[in-house]
């Protein structure tokens, strides 16, 4: 195993947990002091699936961690990942600030993909520095993203930055985060042509306003806003690439079944490559999806979602620029440690590709269990 150096972020985090260490409310905690607690969590994902005719492929991802509750409204989060397939591992440990593969970490790396320092004060402000987190996508059984979604399925990506968010009165929450835009691009970084060897610009920004109620009839409405200075480059020049992204789910209670949950996604381009320009429809992505949850037995659930995505769009965790999807997915849950997921996908380009070339055609399916402690 190939041990990488690790770097200003991790030893920053360390330095910040000695100074904790040597603090009054560490101090108070060895007295016996009930503010402060030690909370344990881990979860394991073992997915089996194939493509067309390929060969099967099995992946396993493990993390556990531990969220440590210094004193009121402060908190010191660690958490390590790691992953393996049956299609090879690079077998390696370290900080990784910079994506390997498409999805993030490749399969066989180690690493903390979480470290973070959290505040949470009265007022419901959550403040977070360091390695995290964050997922915006809709609350659908198929649950798409068009901007953001950290450590979907078996992968493992994350934000290395500083996050604030505040609620803003009738359930609205306005979150800001700024990323490390390392060389290469981070863990969730978006889509190529877009380049992240810039050093004068290394800082990424999302800002997003959101609603989600676990029982009201908005499961979930928001608006968000991406943008990555100075990462398109063409013609020797750079400029800014951003994403404007609107979701909205709403949930329709059904008498003696379940909730019927229906909503959408559409997001907007404002600059996109040149390349990209022929089609009207390059700047703009969009999702739409309808789902039958917490019906039967064992807490079931049934969706579907069609997905497309201009040439333009280059910042979507779920699909690539200028591809469409049609996806089916079940799930349930046997007991409530345990969800279980069977899905299956259709993907293919949006637009002719060039000549000489064939259009790419995808058909595939997973079984994916997943357990919670």
């Amino acid at each position: 195993m190939t041990m990488r150096t690790v770097g200003l972020a991790p030893r920053f985090f360390i330095a910040v947990l000695v100074v904790l260490a040597q603090s009054p409310f560490v101090a108070a905690a060895a007295e016996g002091d009930e503010s402060s607690t030690l909370n344990f969590s881990g979860d394991a994902r073992f997915l089996f699936s194939g493509i067309d005719d390929d060969s099967d492929e099995a992946s396993l991802r493990v993390r556990g961690g531990i969220d440590w509750a210094v004193s009121p409204g402060f908190h010191a989060v660690i958490r390590a990942a790691t992953s393996a397939s049956t299609r090879g591992n690079d077998w390696q440990a370290g900080w990784f600030p910079a994506a390997q593969t498409s999805t993030g970490l490749a399969p066989g790396s180690v690493t903390l993909d979480l470290a973070h320092l959290r505040y949470e004060s009265e007022s419901g402000l959550r403040l977070r520095i360091g390695r995290f987190q964050e997922t915006l996508a809709l609350p659908a059984i198929p649950d798409k993203s068009l901007d953001r979604k950290d450590s979907d399925s078996t992968g493992i990506s994350y934000s290395d930055g500083i996050s604030a968010e505040y609620p803003v009165g009738q359930g609205w929450n306005l979150l800001g985060i700024a990323q490390y835009a390392p060389d290469g691009g981070a863990t969730n970084r978006p889509r190529v042509p877009l380049s992240f060897d810039d050093e004068e610009n290394p800082v990424s920004g999302y800002f997003a306003l959101r609603r989600s109620d676990e029982t009201g009839p908005w499961a979930l409405a928001s608006l968000s806003y991406s943008v990555y200075p100075d990462s398109l480059v063409e013609d020797g020049r750079r400029e800014n690439y951003s994403g404007l992204v609107a979701n909205a789910m709403r949930r329709i209670p059904v008498e003696g079944i379940g909730n019927l949950l229906i909503g959408g996604s559409l997001g907007y381009a404002p600059d996109i490559p040149q390349s990209a320009s022929a089609s009207s429809q390059s700047r703009v992505a969009w999702q739409a999806t309808a789902n039958l949850v917490d019906f039967g037995p064992r807490d079931q659930g049934f969706g579907v979602v069609y997905m497309r995505t201009g040439a333009g769009w280059l910042i979507s965790p779920d699909l690539a620029d200028g591809r469409w999807l049609a996806e089916a997915r079940y799930r349930f849950r046997p007991v409530p440690q345990l969800t279980c997921e069977l899905r299956l996908r259709y993907r293919r380009d949006t637009e002719d590709p060039l000549a000489g070339t064939t259009r790419d055609i995808e058909r595939d399916w997973y079984l994916r269990l997943t357990w919670r402690s």
